[in-house]
């Protein structure tokens, strides 16, 4: 049936408004839209300019988590006041009006919060967080809780006499600073930011300032920042957002706004680096080595936008790539690196990105570590990702998101509320997981590798700021910062030829196992446990729980363990799980393994202790069967791979060298020694020549002796599964394990 003009012009104005409404819904979600923040989180501005998040969350129960943050660091600080920022952090738990003295330590401990473990508070260059979680059992509570933050905000007593107690309080903070790591880190930082004002402005300040600085000078940092306009209040918790919100009112409502407030740049210039740089840093006491290669510190684009979510999605297609890329290097006769990773990083600074990679060396060549890392940054650029590896990279993104919305009911309330204070200080999105989980799936599925490799170039180039190498090492190994380089330069002007790839294996076992038999089943109705026993001598204990919404944990432990061994293979016993895994498993290296984990929720692992021979693993739901092969392979099928595990075994002896380079390795063997009375098998940091002990070959048949009959193990496994559904695979890897009752 036609219909008529009069229903017609209806219809044509319904679908005119729909077309409307979509176009209207798609510019909400368009790459210029804000990121909605999520309807969970209660937000507003008092008049005065302070703002609030406020968000209802159950984990832990009966506990919420209070913040005041402060837009406000050591960058702020005038040539006067170095240190003064953090100087101040100090002073606000030294007594406010309301709390004066020790009154608010003594107040707080006596509610069981522990002053550093529970409350506490961190400066860095561009902001101040007071951390305070308290109970929420009594409102009134509560409320003291929310007036520490306000006292915090505008009430500080910064009296003459604490700020002179105080002083010596923070040089000592200053001297006990003074490790290997802090002192390569106070000659990095000046170079990294190419001399801009973060290279003067360390949080701890300096020891002459701290000593000189006037009180005045002190509190006119406190008078021109601590200001509501620069300043938040975050709570998350247990709580009716309704009634925090109206004491958040109440109580910050009369903090008074400055009348003519100092600016608050956005960002503070870093220069472009117009040449590569180098620096080697050498420290005797430095425990091990590392390479970092930075390709550029630049603006950061603003993180608000939908668009500027998608790049974050994309990123971490490109970090995940790029760091399988430096795993495989691992694989090699020679290690040229223990450990390696890369990443953009946005945030490094307020309002500047990086693009990082750090490789991980202990007796390595830091040149050629270098020009390794450059290539493999250079090879990603020119010729960016395969199909194969994107299509890896997919798989993962969308399986951590996946897990992430099924776990969002429990998350603890110290994450989310250090999620607001980003989301205050950088904008950083705050949508909500679902929404997330939504946007992911709609985008990773439709990326092309064109369009991720051309996000790669984009990641990865320098645009317009040259590369900066830092290499710090206990010795400098025959490089010089001139080597550092030039290794750089040629980099970037050689032939390079494309990524070749490696085999992706499909499975972890190559035949699987035959379901053992079952010998009883028993149910304990008090305790909600199933228990399952096996012809081979296995038992499991089933224990569903809703505690996380799509985790699953298993464990499994018998006595056994390094004492059954005399001493001639003492080295081999202590050893033995970091060898096997060395060499791989089955008909997988470590990388292959790796690779074919890095794609699924799942992962499993064994632990050789001096009295205990134990199984742990963990994954979703839908990766149990991942995690129990896993399982089956690692107790079957160790891998002698002795080339393999030569070089692991060069590298760790140089990270075992270098080690012992820290007073601290030095101070906590004497220590062990002490308290065994030099027992020649009592646990002690290992040295380099204990590994000359260590043989492969009988590693893996020690192995095979207190792993490959799992007679007497009883697995546990608890999380979010069901008994029957899980009944098959348990009677499969776990009941099928090889096994003799007795022996």
């Amino acid at each position: 049936m036609l219909p008529s003009c009069k229903r017609l012009g209806a219809l044509v104005v319904s679908l005119l408004l729909g077309a409307a409404a979509s176009q209207a819904a798609a510019a909400q979600t368009g790459p210029s839209a804000p990121v909605p923040l999520t309807n969970e989180v209660r937000a507003g501005r008092l008049p005065n300019g302070l703002k609030y998040f406020i968000r209802r969350n159950a984990r832990p129960q009966g506990r919420a988590e209070l913040r005041l943050v402060v837009d406000a660091g050591s960058i702020l600080e005038d040539d006067d006041q170095l240190g003064a920022a953090h100087f101040i952090e100090h002073m606000s738990f030294n007594g406010t009006r309301r709390f004066p003295k020790n009154e608010l330590i003594s107040y707080l401990q006596s509610l069981g919060v522990r002053l550093g473990s529970d409350l506490n508070a961190n400066t860095s260059y561009d902001e101040t967080i007071y951390i305070l979680p308290i109970p929420v059992g009594d409102r009134q509570v509560l409320e003291t809780g929310l007036a520490i933050l306000r006292e915090w905000a505008g009430n500080a007593l910064l009296a003459d006499a604490d700020i002179d107690t105080e002083r010596g309080v923070v040089m000592a903070e200053l001297r006990s600073g003074q490790a290997a790591d802090e002192r390569v880190r106070r000659q990095t930082i000046p170079r990294m930011f190419n001399g801009s004002r973060y290279a003067s402005r360390s949080p701890i300040g300096t020891e002459r300032s701290l000593r000189t600085m006037t009180a005045d000078a002190l509190r006119r940092f406190y008078k021109d920042w601590y200001r509501p306009d620069l300043q938040a209040v975050i709570v998350v918790g247990e709580v009716n957002p309704d009634d925090i919100e109206r004491s958040i009112k109440t109580l910050f409502g009369d903090l008074p706004a400055a009348a003519n407030p100092r600016p608050r740049p956005d960002r503070f210039e870093i220069p472009a680096r117009t040449t590569p740089d180098a620096l080697l840093v050498t420290d005797a006491e430095l425990a091990s080595g590392r390479v970092d290669l930075t390709t550029y510190v630049r603006p950061q684009p603003s993180m608000a936008t939908v668009g500027a979510y998608d790049a974050l999605i994309r990123d971490q297609l490109v970090n995940r790539m790029f760091g399988m890329r430096l795993y495989e290097l691992t694989d090699r006769p020679v290690r040229p690196f223990l450990a390696a990773q890369a990443q953009r990083t946005p945030g490094i600074v307020r309002g500047y990105e990086a693009f990082v990679a750090t490789a991980a060396i202990a007796g390595q060549d830091p040149v050629e570590t270098t020009r390794l890392l450059a290539t493999e940054i250079e090879r990603a650029r020119r010729f960016g990702f395969t199909t194969e590896e994107l299509d890896d990279a997919k798989r993962d993104v969308l399986n951590r998101y996946t897990e992430a919305a099924a776990e969002r009911e429990t998350s603890d309330s110290n994450t989310l509320a250090d999620e607001l204070g980003r989301h205050y200080f950088t904008d950083e999105p705050v949508p909500g997981i679902m929404w997330e989980f939504e946007r992911v799936k709609e985008i990773v599925p439709s990326l092309t590798l064109e369009a991720v490799n051309a996000h790669a170039v984009m990641v990865l180039s320098e645009a317009g700021s040259q590369p900066f190498v830092m290499v710090a090492a206990p010795a400098a190994l025959g490089a010089t910062e001139a080597a550092l380089r030039n290794a750089v330069t040629e980099v970037m002007k050689a032939d390079i030829t494309p990524y070749r790839g490696v085999k992706m294996e499909t499975q972890l076992l190559e035949q699987n196992p035959s379901p053992g038999k079952p010998v009883s089943e028993t149910s304990d109705a008090a305790l909600g446990t199933t228990t399952l026993a096996y012809a081979n001598g296995v038992r499991v204990v089933l224990k569903p729980t809703t505690y996380k919404s799509d985790e699953v944990v298993l464990s499994a432990a018998r006595y056994g363990g390094q004492y059954l061994y005399d001493e001639p293979d003492h080295q081999n016993a202590v050893h033995l799980v970091q060898t096997v895994e060395a060499m791989g498993y089955g008909s997988l290296s470590p990388t292959a393994l790796q690779r074919f984990l890095s794609t699924r929720r799942a992962d499993a692992g064994i632990s050789f202790t001096p009295y205990t021979e134990e199984v742990d693993g963990r994954s979703t739901r839908d990766d149990i069967v991942t995690m129990l092969q896993l399982v089956y392979l690692k107790l079957t099928a160790p891998r002698l791979d002795a080339p393999r595990f030569e070089a692991n075994r060069t590298a760790i002896e140089g990270y075992l060298a270098s080690l012992w380079n820290s007073p601290m390795t030095q101070y906590d063997d004497f220590t062990m020694a002490t308290l065994s009375q030099g027992h020649a098998r009592a646990p002690r940091v290992p040295k380099a020549t204990d590994l000359v002990k260590v043989d492969p070959a009988r590693t893996v048949a020690m192995h095979r002796e207190r792993f490959g009959n799992a007679s007497g193990l009883t697995f546990v496994l608890v999380g979010s599964f069901a008994v029957e559904e899980v009944k098959p695979l348990l009677a499969q890897y776990l009941g099928g394990l090889p096994g003799t009752p007795g022996e």
